[in-house]
């Protein structure tokens, strides 16, 4: 399968890919609408190289919108940019398995079942720059590799409430996290875990997290070096960074204000010229940084005490060059206006309305803790029967999107007991389907 260009197709409700290449080289896959396939959008397998993957819309696949399944190989050299990857897929927006020296650029990829982007097996020198990585259930971007090393995460808005942490690193060495924008994720906005070695942070902008900013833990050799860590964290125990181990984290030249439980624990090494006080800094009530001396503004001059980035050039703090070299800059505490989602079809019938993860873990703490109704039509109504014949939730209600998050709990709000349930989904028209719900421990 080499040499294709594959353009300008529309492809929905096939059996099992979209696209399904194997053993491909050299293929130009744009402009494609690839949606509603039993298994994945776009499926790669064996081990793939120089592919282009441009500008396709990918989205409500029931297993990945983009598989690069390279199990036993390695894919190498391939392109992925300017997609947008979203909505309703089973698992993972973008799924590779073993790949060296991809480059994933410039997609918007949201409001995927599980991780926004999930690397595991080899990946070696992959770049993944300038994406837009919001509200994916679980991880924006998860890098789950024990052999992946010196990968590059630059310049990428990773944001979304529904999103448990913006990105996460498991067992990868010498990643450079730079200059990306991490705010308001559900847990926190960074990981490093696992045996991950000399993870380099610099010149990111970390907001609004529900609980750390950055967490580095049973790992070593981490720098942070010009970064705003900035009103992280919902209780106690929530820091700007948290690090169990005293000496895995360098912290330097960086600005750590306003997190609930304060800028770190005492697991950290303080290097000079840390920032930790109101640096001309409105941070009740929206953020707004006042003057252009502040650190976290690029005036063309070295502040003192604050380094020109790691290498010397560059804003002096933060995600981005500021485009106000001088004046007022503002940090808001809303989110910057989200990049439009593709309109969903709309559903006329119930014939395709599933319900997942299912089997749903209750007491997973990885996992969603609600499952989803998909495929519904605008107007719908379900109702849900234990198998004694009890009902236990009656939802009555509207979609746009066609789908419904329930947190699987009865009507007196409390979670529901493993065991198997009936959902008898209808609607206006008198359309009627029954599905079955596994609730296990």
């Amino acid at each position: 399968d080499n040499n294709f260009i594959i353009s300008n197709n529309i492809w929905g409700m096939n059996q099992d890919n979209g696209v399904d290449l194997g053993g491909a080289d050299y293929n130009i896959i744009q402009y494609n609408r690839i949606h509603h396939q039993q298994q994945n959008g776009i499926h790669f397998l064996g081990s793939p190289a120089c592919n282009q993957i441009s500008r396709n819309a990918i989205y409500s696949n029931d297993q990945s919108g983009l598989w690069i399944d390279s199990n036993l190989d390695t894919a190498n050299y391939n392109m992925i940019s300017f997609n947008n990857i979203w909505g309703l897929n089973q698992d993972h927006g973008l799924y590779i398995n073993n790949a060296d020296y991809t480059v994933v650029s410039s997609n918007r990829i949201h409001h995927n079942r599980t991780n926004g982007i999930w690397i595991v097996g080899s990946a070696f020198s992959n770049a993944f720059r300038k994406n837009a990585v919001y509200s994916n259930n679980r991880y924006g971007l998860f890098l789950d590799s024990d052999t992946g090393d010196n990968n590059l995460i630059i310049s990428n808005i990773v944001y979304g409430l529904n999103q448990k942490t913006g990105i996460r690193i498991l067992d990868g060495d010498d990643t450079i996290v730079y200059r990306n924008l991490i705010y308001r994720n559900e847990t926190n906005a960074f990981m490093a875990g696992g045996s991950s070695l000399s993870t380099r942070f610099f010149n990111n902008t970390v907001f609004g997290c529900l609980a750390d900013g950055l967490v580095f833990d049973n790992t070593s050799g981490a720098t942070l070096y010009n970064n705003i860590i900035l009103s992280n964290g919902s209780a106690s125990g929530d820091y700007g960074v948290d690090a169990p181990t005293t000496g895995v984290v360098l912290l330097s030249h960086n600005l750590l204000f306003g997190n609930y439980a304060g800028r770190t624990n005492s697991g950290l090494d303080w290097g000079p010229a840390n920032i930790t006080n109101t640096p001309l800094l409105d941070t009740v009530t929206s953020f707004t940084i006042t003057s252009a001396f502040s650190p976290a503004v690029d005036s063309a001059t070295n502040i003192p005490g604050v380094s020109d980035s790691y290498m010397g050039s560059g804003p002096d703090m933060g995600w981005k060059e500021s485009p106000f070299t001088y004046g007022i800059v503002t940090i808001t505490s809303n989110p910057p206006p989200e990049i439009p989602e593709a309109p969903e079809p709309v559903y006329d019938n119930l014939d395709n309305v599933k319900v997942a993860p299912n089997p749903f873990k209750k007491n997973d703490p990885e996992g969603p803790d609600h499952v989803v109704f998909f495929y519904l039509t605008p107007e719908f109504d379900i109702k849900i029967y234990s198998v004694t014949g009890a009902m236990v939730s009656h939802i009555q209600g509207s979609s746009k999107s066609g789908r419904f998050n329930w947190y699987v709990k009865n009507e007196k709000g409390e979670a529901l007991k493993p065991g198997v349930y009936i959902c008898y989904v209808t609607n206006s028209k008198g359309q009627k389907k029954t599905l079955k719900l596994v609730v296990i421990n």
